[in-house]
């Protein structure tokens, strides 16, 4: 069948008024996305995939801060799958930080450190300083719960370190006035370092 160019053209412009109409009315699983590379359809579907992404990410940062901690963590994850199937990895980073926050609030330390480390690991290879300070404030956190105290004064002077750095002064107010001095003093004073 041989269409014309402006036959074309008024199924091109109808497709993108139906799509949306489409994915407003089916759940987003069951929405059919174009193969072909650089499509409108496939464009509009991935921005779509984003922004339940997005709201389900603010969701349980609402939750989170509502200390439904359950809730925020089933939403972090919902997030999470959604990030890997677009390939955002900043986003996917954000999740799994919010992933380890969850877990460390239910009180489950290992769990937190394992998606923390995650979060640490796509810091550094996008190169985001400041995720990657916060992941590392965040595993000295843990580590610090779990009575791992060398564990927790080495992640957070690597923290502090990066907090200067970016000169983030909260970052390195955080760092530097936590329990972590503390802790490192009390291991100090333990192993007989200072004189009495």
């Amino acid at each position: 069948m041989n269409l014309s160019p402006r036959y074309k053209m008024s199924l091109s412009a109808l497709s993108l008024v139906a799509l949306p109409l489409l994915v407003a009315f089916a759940p987003l699983s069951q929405v059919v996305i174009a193969q072909e590379s650089g499509s409108s359809l496939s464009l509009v579907a991935q921005a779509d995939r984003q922004a339940e992404a997005d709201r389900l990410l603010n969701l349980g940062t609402q939750q989170y801060n509502l200390s439904q901690f359950e809730a925020a963590l089933q939403s972090y994850e919902q997030a999470l799958t959604l990030y890997r199937a677009i390939k955002n990895r900043q986003s996917e980073g954000a999740a799994l930080g919010g992933i380890g926050i969850a877990y460390y609030s239910l009180g489950k330390y290992e769990k937190a450190i394992e998606f923390k480390l995650q979060r640490l690991a796509i810091a550094r290879e996008i190169k985001d300083r400041r995720g990657e300070g916060a992941a590392l404030g965040n595993l000295g956190i843990a580590y610090y719960s779990l009575g791992k105290y060398d564990k927790a004064i080495e992640f957070q002077l690597q923290y502090l370190s990066i907090a200067k750095e970016i000169k983030d002064r909260r970052g390195e107010g955080n760092a530097s006035n936590s329990h972590y001095e503390k802790s490192y003093a009390k291991k100090c004073v333990e192993a007989n370092v200072f004189e009495r």
